[in-house]
């Protein structure tokens, strides 16, 4: 899964909103009163204790001063234990110490107490399916799902929802999420998931569509249009394979790899063979040493019908390491090829 931006990873954006039927929520903005004089609190506790701490603490947690935050949440729970926002911004500080437990029972008590709080069930659905190995995709597509129907338009969770169902094989579903997330923001990352997903199960043609919009976008990373070329040639895009392949190799014209499987492409699209012998040649001189080119080099030759000369390249890949995977397949072909003569 790709990064993901998560806006609504530390704060409430919109807290009046979601937290409306908790009544007049405190404002995290800029310009926070941190003296304000705060009404009785509901649990006999001693008045402007759990208030004041809770808006200090917010503060903290935008100054993302973890451990002062802690220190004023702590208390604002304990002055206001039925205070679903309290519990929620304690829970982040938890999540941001990399205490799992402690926060997913925060989440999963400030839901409790505002199954409105529709931040609590993103973040609760995001930890099951990232703070957990194996993770608990399955148990994370409800909070999920509650969030995405009162956040409709946050395009994050509509991911995280593509990728829970995903993991669980449920590609129809999947598909209509990061189909969601596209339609909201466009994101390229979530294009990448998308298409990543289609690969997955098995649609091809529609893998390929999306791909071929990220080649563009990623046409100076060879990292990424390496691998977006290897998926174009599991998929028979063997067109797109040889594009992509070429303009990595604009970017790193010294990897034999890359010239490599563009003469596998080549084959695969049934160019002549002196192509594909043309981008060996060049793996080679890049690298002379380079066992696989000599290996497809005498697969090319035998599919010329030029045993010899195939018989000295698979000679050559064996010499260069005979008990390698590649070494021990070139000694087979030999091996083969003096049984048919």
């Amino acid at each position: 899964m790709a990064n993901m931006t998560k806006r609504w990873m530390w704060l409430l954006p919109a807290s009046v909103v979601l937290l409306a039927a908790c009544g007049p929520a405190q404002s995290p903005g800029p310009g926070l009163s941190l003296v304000a004089d705060p009404p009785p609190t509901e649990d006999g506790q001693q008045p402007g204790l759990g208030t004041s701490d809770l808006d200090r603490g917010i503060a903290y947690v935008e100054k993302e001063a973890w451990e002062q935050a802690a220190t004023h949440l702590d208390r604002a729970v304990t002055a206001q234990p039925k205070n679903a926002e309290a519990h929620y911004y304690r829970a982040l500080v938890y999540r941001r110490a990399g205490a799992d437990g402690e926060a997913e029972a925060g989440f999963v008590k400030a839901i409790e107490l505002n199954p409105k709080l529709f931040l609590a069930h993103a973040h609760l659905g995001e930890m099951l399916l990232t703070a957990h190995e194996p993770m608990r995709a399955r148990e994370a597509i409800e909070p999920l799902t509650v969030a995405a129907k009162g956040m409709p338009e946050d395009a994050d969770i509509q991911q995280l929802l593509g990728f829970a169902h995903r993991v669980e094989r449920q590609y129809d579903k999947s598909k209509k999420h990061y189909l969601k997330a596209l339609a909201i923001e466009g994101d390229d990352k979530v294009r990448f998931d998308y298409a990543d997903m289609l690969f997955e199960a098995r649609e091809m043609d529609l893998a390929v569509e999306q791909m071929r919009k990220l080649v563009p976008v990623h046409a100076k990373d060879k990292r990424v249009m390496a691998q977006l070329a290897h998926r174009f040639a599991k998929a028979k895009a063997y067109a797109d394979c040889v594009d992509a392949f070429d303009r990595a190799l604009l970017i790193d014209s010294k990897e034999p790899g890359f010239y490599l499987h563009r003469g596998l492409c080549k084959h695969s699209l049934k160019r002549s063979e002196e192509q594909v012998r043309a981008d060996l040649d060049k793996a080679l001189e890049v690298n002379p040493k380079f066992q696989p080119a000599y290996y497809y080099m005498g697969m090319s030759w035998l599919h010329s019908r030029k045993r010899h000369r195939a018989i000295k390249a698979f000679k050559q890949a064996v010499k260069l390491g005979e008990n390698t995977p590649v070494g021990k397949k070139a000694r087979a072909k030999i091996d083969d090829m003096k049984k048919k003569r």
